[in-house]
């Protein structure tokens, strides 16, 4: 009973940084682009389980000719369960992943020559993922996952907070 109890817990704490960045050229005047950047930690009390603290930082910039300029703000605080398709020692690990955080929203722009009342938000959600690591080498690595934030937890807006990000993880 032991040996089958010591195997069966994995006990091992994975590091992750990850970032995206993309950008929408509308016309020469006219542009899109959000950068992401986060870190999140995880705990593997399974072989294929893990209990995950992550934080994201966003930021959106929204830029139209002469007519308006929008930045939105957003930090994510989140709790999530990762649970992998195999082994955490598999070379290639698929996974996905639910949590509930905090979101935080900060919103400021200009329309038309006005400078708008700076404005701020802050809402529970949901965390919805998927992804996958492929350990390159030793303790090092490489996390791909697409993550969306579901504002007040209602699924419809799923398309409001999407991203995908790319980053670098560290088994300790």
């Amino acid at each position: 009973m032991s040996i089958s109890l010591t195997c069966a817990f994995a006990q091992e704490v994975d590091v992750s940084a990850n970032f995206s960045l993309s950008e929408t050229k509308y016309s020469a005047t006219s542009t899109s682009s959000v950068r992401r950047h986060g870190v999140s930690f995880g705990y593997n009390f399974f072989s294929r389980s893990e209990i995950e603290a992550a934080w994201i930082d966003a930021t959106t910039e929204t830029k139209w000719a002469a007519y308006e300029s929008n930045t939105f703000h957003d930090t994510v605080l989140s709790l999530n369960l990762v649970q992998n398709f195999f082994s955490y020692a598999a070379s290639f690990q698929p996974f996905v992943k639910c949590g509930i955080g905090s979101m935080v929203r900060q919103v400021s722009g200009v329309v038309v020559g006005s400078a708008l009342p700076d404005a701020g938000s802050s809402s529970l959600t949901g965390v919805l993922g998927v992804g996958f690591r492929f350990r390159a080498y030793g303790p090092l690595s490489f996390r791909f996952e697409s993550v969306t934030y579901l504002t007040e937890g209602v699924l419809s807006t799923y398309k409001d907070n999407f991203g995908v990000s790319f980053g670098l993880g560290l088994l300790l």
